[in-house]
């Protein structure tokens, strides 16, 4: 049943990768065309938009299951609302730093820019250095 005024759902959406199982992942639909508007997941300490091929991958996921979501908003731990949290916006999510291209021989030493528990994040570009230190 949709709430009074409603206009969207939000909250968290489950990490589709088996890899990342914990990835926290915040999500706005607009019920009336049942189309995803915010689509960020949490990395580097902030929100973040998805890379391009990532946001496809995802939002692909939820648009299979996007009709049952709207329908038992509840069943998905969503909430109906009238409008989007302002800190929710795109303007507000930071993308996801874009590293250079990989041309094979300026980016030889690149592994040599992280430590071993950094490494990962770096080469996803989350970070630009080991945060570690």
């Amino acid at each position: 049943m949709r709430k009074m005024g409603a206009k969207f759902l939000t909250g968290r959406w489950e990490s589709p990768w088996a890899s990342d199982p914990f990835l926290k992942i915040r999500i706005a639909i607009e019920i009336d065309t049942r189309s995803v508007v915010i689509l960020h997941h949490f990395a580097d300490h902030g929100w973040r938009r998805f890379r391009p091929e990532e946001d496809t991958y995802v939002r692909d996921l939820i648009n299979d299951e996007i009709d049952a979501a709207v329908e038992c908003p509840e069943d998905y731990g969503l909430n109906a609302t009238g409008v989007i949290p302002a800190a929710w916006s795109n303007d507000e999510a930071n993308p996801v730093p874009e590293l250079p291209e990989d041309d094979g021989d300026s980016n030889d030493n690149q592994s040599e820019l992280a430590c071993t528990c950094c490494e990962r994040w770096y080469r996803d570009g989350s970070v630009s250095e080991c945060e570690c230190a």
